[in-house]
């Protein structure tokens, strides 16, 4: 009976020390740790070694980055000095959209693949609304692996070289890993692929044609208005820029992948990113907010969605969104 009791108390002692070790070993996992980096993207559309291709455009042409709906792949030397010629530390690999209307904007996502000693095999996720005319503008790191495993933060962009007439650039980014503020907020998202004022449009397909959102494989480059009420003349407080995609064999669920860029005088210039998977035909859905800019850096949380308004002969809807965002 002894030896019985003895031996349950040495298994208790196993899992106690297993169970201390193992929430020990969690501690050290998540243990925070802030990088700064600066480093160049060469992107260049022309010339020779091109690393920046356009691949599906408005009306299913290929056109200029310069022109609304146009979606470029890229594979862009990220180097530590601003010369095309200078050390390369890394790739920059996904790809960016023309987002805007008036083709101001680009919406940026793709991945910072380190091949650097320190870092080789690391990446940073880059996503965010590129404001590419202005001198410096933000966008988010939403998430990473190796080294940046859970990261979280943002880029300061510049642009240190252009030539518009080539479309060949050079942008500096500048990488931040500051207390934790909530936001919630209601607003609605105007999409509009029919009539007048549209904003939301085909850039490719199944089988290279262009098609309807209702079919799945449809690709959606956005411009769309932000209002503060449901109705479309209500005031406008940001747009909706990026692209949604119909995932799903049975067409029922669209992919979102866009940024909300605030033009209203509380949060003007700031941003937060949308991603997820919009099951459009329940009456409600969630999408997650994977990080931020400006106001909202280094924002988590997520968006309830309730289409409020649906014309399916047309295409055109009003959604509505209720967000919780985390935030420093």
């Amino acid at each position: 009976m002894a030896s019985i009791t003895l031996v349950k108390i040495a298994v208790l002692l196993v899992l106690i020390t297993t169970t201390v070790d193992s929430s020990e070993a969690r501690s050290m996992r998540m243990k925070e740790k802030k990088t700064k980096m600066v480093f160049y993207m060469q992107d260049w559309e022309t010339g020779k070694n091109v690393t920046a291709v356009p691949v599906a455009g408005k009306n299913g042409t290929l056109s200029s980055i310069l022109n609304f709906a146009t979606v470029m792949v890229v594979d862009d030397a990220i180097t530590e000095g601003q010369d095309r010629q200078s050390k390369q530390i890394g790739r920059a690999q996904g790809i960016y959209v023309n987002s805007a209307l008036d083709a101001s904007d680009l919406h940026l996502l793709f991945s910072i693949v380190f091949t650097n000693k320190k870092y080789n095999g690391s990446t940073i996720e880059i996503q965010g609304a590129d404001r590419f005319f202005l001198k410096q503008r933000e966008v988010s790191v939403v998430s990473g692996t190796g080294y940046f495993r859970f990261a979280q933060g943002f880029a300061v962009l510049e642009t240190v070289y252009l030539d518009l007439a080539n479309l060949n650039a050079v942008i500096k980014f500048n990488i931040g890993a500051d207390t934790d503020l909530e936001t919630e907020m209601v607003f609605y998202m105007q999409d509009w692929e029919s009539g007048k004022n549209i904003t939301a449009v085909p850039v490719s397909g199944r089988n290279g044609t262009l098609s309807s959102v209702l079919n799945f494989a449809t690709v959606m480059v956005v411009d769309d208005a932000i209002t503060e009420g449901q109705d479309r003349q209500s005031k406008q407080i940001g747009r909706a820029q990026g692209i949604y995609v119909n995932s799903a064999l049975d067409a029922s669920d669209l992919h979102l992948l866009f940024s909300i860029v605030f033009t209203n005088e509380k949060y003007n210039g700031s941003t937060i990113e949308i991603q997820g998977a919009d099951r459009f035909f329940l009456k409600q859905r969630e999408v997650s907010v994977v990080s931020g800019t400006g106001y909202f850096r280094f924002a988590k949380g997520f968006a309830v969605l309730e289409t409020v308004y649906l014309d399916l002969t047309n295409l055109n809807a009003v959604i509505r969104f209720n967000i919780t965002v985390h935030h420093y």
